[in-house]
Parts: C-alpha cells; structure tokens; sequence
C-alpha cells in the first residue's frame, strides 16, 4: 500500500490486504461549506464518506460497501435515515454479525419487510421521528445472532433521557451540554466496541458540531516525527474506569494509548484514549523516575496536539436524519458545546457493535484483520 505524500507516511506501513488508509482532513475535504468555520461537506453526495441509509439496509452490496468505507477510513456517514431506535438496530444488524441474514437469527429481515411494507404508513418512518410505534425488539430478541452489542448504556441508547428505559446508564459527559474532546469510547472495556452508532433526531438551537480524526493518522505522524513519544505510548499501559454507583456498574481496563499489532515497528492495530476515563499514572518502581514521568507528559501533550490539529480534525455539522458510524478503536469522535432551549434539543440515539463482529464482516470481505 503506497502511502507517500500521505502527510508524510512511508510506505508499507499498512499491508494492502488490510485495506486502510490513514487520512488527514485536507486531503478528503479540500473545500469547506465556506462558512468560515473549517466545516466540511462530509454527508454531500460527493463525499466519499457518505452513504444513504436506504441502499445500505436494504440491499447487502449496499451493506457490503458501506463496510468498505468503514474499513478504508474508519468512518462512514448515512444520509436519510429515519430517527427511530428500529433504524439504528437495523443499521447494526447490517454491519454485524453473519453475511447471511436469515429470519429470526438477524434483525435485518423483519425490519425490511417492516419497513418497505406498503402496509405501514410511510408517516411512521419519516426522518426525524421520535421512535416507531412497534419498538426495537420482537419476541425473537433471544435467538439474535447479529446487532448491537449490549453494554451497561443497554442496546439502543439516547442521549435524552426521557429516551432511557429504567436501569440503564448515563454515567457519561455525552448527558451534558458541554464540549467533548476527541476520544474513543469505552476504554474501561478489555475489548471496546468496534463501532459506535450516532444517530441525529434533533439539534441544539446553538453549537454541538462534531469532531472526528483518524487515530492511526495521527500514531503514523507521531511515529516519524516523534519516535520517543510514539515508542512511551506504544509500550506503557494505562488504566481507564467508569463506575456508576446508580445503577451498580463498575468496570476498568488498561492498554496502550497506541497498540501495535506485533513490535512497535508493526502496524497500529488500536487506539485506546480518554482523559475523562483515565486513571493517573502510577508508575510502580521501586524509586520513582521523575524523568519517565516527565516523559510520559511529553509524550502525551504531542499527542493532544496533533488530535487538536486542523490536518486531523474533521468538524461537521449534523442535521436530523444524519447518522454516522465511527470505528471506534481507530477514530477518535467529540464535540462543539451547545445550547438548547424549549423547541431545540439535542438529541442523538445509538449503539455499539463489538469489534470481534466487525472484524469478522472485514474478513468476509476479504480484508486481513
């Protein structure tokens, strides 16, 4: 895989076979909406990011290429989809699980004859609605073998929470209104999600545009611009928690920030990163080495600031019936703050989908993971 002139990326770095390719924002989005604000056109029809929800959930080789998207960028963004918790289930079962969706071992199939009966009202699906009248799950939910993956935020979650069913978590800063810096989610898992799901029912009256960047990107430039950082980052492991005392979760986890897929030399396989989960270093040796401390904030600030960049850091501006999946042990996602008021909530649904399921749709596809 040639990446020269790939801000900078020597080639080789990753296999062909893999099928990635690391990205800065320039070289995808060279025009912005021309608002001034760095803005980027990533759901136009000309975006090589953007799919239509339609054509990926009801036919496979539009799921089928989706997953290219997904694998070659880490992102992928869905125009058209509807708002409903149906939707986002029906999304995942179509990025998860087996290539062959049969009835009552996949989501997909029902929701299909569901949502293209001619039967159902076409006003209980348009974009933008609060949820469908049938709900998520029908009595087959046991017998699933594809879909979002269940965590302690339960299977399809909102950020409303009026959205929220009794029991499931909302120990996260995604339940404020302030801004978000990029990370991924759920460091605190040995195995965090593969995918993370937003979908856009409503925006805020002010702010809230998401920030998005390529973590292997980033890793890449630090590895030949900062090899000392790279190699503290690649090699020290580090804690991350979340406890909810509420509903009686506590879960932690620990990793490189950067994980190789063999040596330091080899390829990123993952980046695992939150400064709002993590826990502080504590470096156990029998003196402490204040020059591996400082070494550690050095590399970790060279980090911040190729995240904070404008090369790597793609802001978008989601409307309703917007979706957007994130690989969620590759980019790194945040957001503007926002406001809100009595007609204009910010409101998002979504889920996750493991890892292991989405690595197994990459092998099918033929990708080596």
């Amino acid at each position: 895989l040639h990446l020269a002139g790939r801000g900078g990326f020597t080639e080789g770095t990753y296999p062909a076979s893999s099928g990635v390719v690391p990205w800065t924002v320039p070289e995808l989005f060279p025009e912005t909406e021309g608002d001034g604000g760095g803005l980027r056109t990533a759901l136009s029809p000309a975006s090589p990011l953007a799919r239509d929800f339609d054509d990926i959930v009801r036919h496979d080789a539009g799921a089928h290429g989706a997953l290219r998207v997904l694998r070659r960028y880490g992102l992928l963004f869905v125009r058209g989809t509807p708002g409903t918790s149906d939707a986002v289930a029906a999304f995942a079962s179509a990025m998860s699980g087996g290539t062959a969706k049969f009835e009552g071992g996949s989501y997909l199939p029902s929701y299909r004859r569901r949502r293209w009966s001619s039967s159902l009202p076409s006003e209980d699906w348009k974009v933008g609605d609060a949820g469908y009248r049938g709900g998520m799950l029908g009595d087959d939910e046991w017998t699933l073998t594809d879909g979002p993956m269940k965590t302690l935020y339960g299977q399809i979650w909102s950020t409303d929470p009026f959205g929220m069913a009794g029991g499931q978590s909302m120990a996260d800063s995604a339940y404020s209104c302030d801004s978000l810096p990029v990370h991924t989610d759920m460091t605190y898992y040995p195995n965090p999600p593969g995918l993370q799901i937003f979908n856009v029912v409503s925006t805020a009256s002010q702010g809230g545009e998401s920030v998005f960047v390529d973590g292997f990107a980033v890793a890449e430039r630090l590895r030949l611009s900062n090899p000392k950082a790279f190699q503290t980052l690649s090699t020290l492991r580090r804690t991350y928690r979340c406890t909810d005392w509420e509903t009686g979760w506590s879960l932690e986890a620990s990793g490189p920030v950067i994980e190789c897929a063999g040596g330091t030399d080899s390829p990123v396989r993952r980046i695992r990163h939150n400064d709002l989960d993590r826990l502080p270093d504590l470096l156990l040796e029998e003196e402490v080495d204040h020059d591996l401390y400082a070494e550690v904030e050095r590399a970790h600030a060279e980090l911040n600031r190729l995240l904070g960049s404008d090369e790597y850091r793609l802001v978008v501006r989601m409307k309703a019936g917007d979706m957007v999946a994130v690989a969620n042990q590759r980019c790194l996602h945040g957001r503007h703050s926002f406001k809100i008021d009595a007609y204009n909530r910010r409101t998002v649904n979504g889920c996750y989908v493991s890892q292991v399921d989405l690595d197994s749709r990459f092998r099918m596809l033929g990708y080596w993971c």
